[in-house]
């Protein structure tokens, strides 16, 4: 009986060596998979010439991805490109170079239309953080209390680590009427506060034009005209917040504006000493790339 198990066992050994020698001097893979990827059309592949890449990293792992993930029905492949591309972008290392998909693109559309609905306050990026550059006047971030200077933690308790500008417009916007709560750091303060904003309808101007005096000894008059400056000499100021849909409009309105002052100025007998252009905290925008945004 021994002997008869030791010829079953050596026989098996031979004839599946054998069938490995010859499926190896045939060159025959044999491969396990699991699933088929599912058949997806790709639609303008073909990179720009000369370039000399290797994506064979980037197909192998697609295939992976649309082949063994377990739930096939969560996979979004337009997402994966958005994703990829937005990856791509990110690598550059530059917090104001974003990829933009179609919906945060609409919103940046709307951010320069100046009219949208949400917050009213300026963002920012400091230490690659989102940050409140100001509140705009009137708005419902300036009524919740929100401050320049707070930075946002958390979006409705989502943690906003690694957001980049337009991902913190995405989050905060919505409908008006809807509340968005801001967790948010502030100088001073040891614990993080918990802010609800009521969203709203903001209109937003490019341009404020306003008259002010100048060299003036009354303190009271270096900001705005009162009584006690009358006879101070005056200074129009532009304050230019964005390069907007409406900004050639709203520049055409502000000149004649500055022109009626020069000839009120006259005909007052007062001086009338110039221009200043205000382009501090400027959004950015058609003519130039975006460094802040409004939310």
């Amino acid at each position: 009986r021994r002997i008869r198990n030791f010829v079953m066992i050596l026989t098996l050994i031979i004839i599946s060596a054998t069938i490995g020698y010859d499926l190896g001097r045939k060159k025959i893979a044999i491969s396990v998979t699991p699933k088929k990827a599912p058949f997806v059309t790709i639609k303008n592949q073909y990179p720009p010439s000369k370039l000399d890449l290797d994506f064979s990293m980037f197909w192998d792992v697609w295939g992976r991805v649309n082949r063994d993930y377990i739930d096939q029905n969560k996979i979004d492949r337009q997402k994966l490109i958005y994703g990829a591309i937005r990856g791509m972008v990110s690598a550059i290392g530059d917090p104001y170079t974003v990829f933009l998909a179609p919906t945060e693109n609409q919103r940046s559309k709307e951010d320069l239309a100046g009219s949208f609905e949400g917050i009213g306050a300026q963002l920012g990026m400091k230490d690659r953080h989102i940050i409140v550059v100001a509140p705009l006047k009137g708005m419902p971030a300036e009524s919740a209390g929100l401050l320049a200077g707070d930075f946002i933690t958390q979006v409705d308790g989502e943690n906003t680590s690694g957001w980049n500008l337009p991902e913190a417009v995405n989050k905060i916007r919505g409908k008006g009427g809807t509340t968005v709560t801001l967790t948010i750091i502030r100088e001073g303060i040891g614990e993080a506060l918990e802010i609800p904003i009521s969203r709203d309808t903001i209109n937003i101007p490019s341009i404020e034009t306003q008259l002010v005096a100048v060299d003036c000894s009354s303190s009271n008059c270096r900001s705005k005209l009162t009584e006690k400056c009358l006879n101070c000499p005056r200074i129009a100021v532009l304050q230019l917040s964005r390069f907007g849909g409406r900004t050639n409009k709203e520049w055409k309105e502000a000149v004649d504006q500055i022109l009626d002052f020069q000839k009120q100025a006259a005909d007052d007998g007062k001086r009338f000493s110039g221009m200043i252009l205000d382009l501090r905290n400027n959004l950015g925008g058609f003519l130039q790339r975006d460094r802040k945004s409004v939310v």
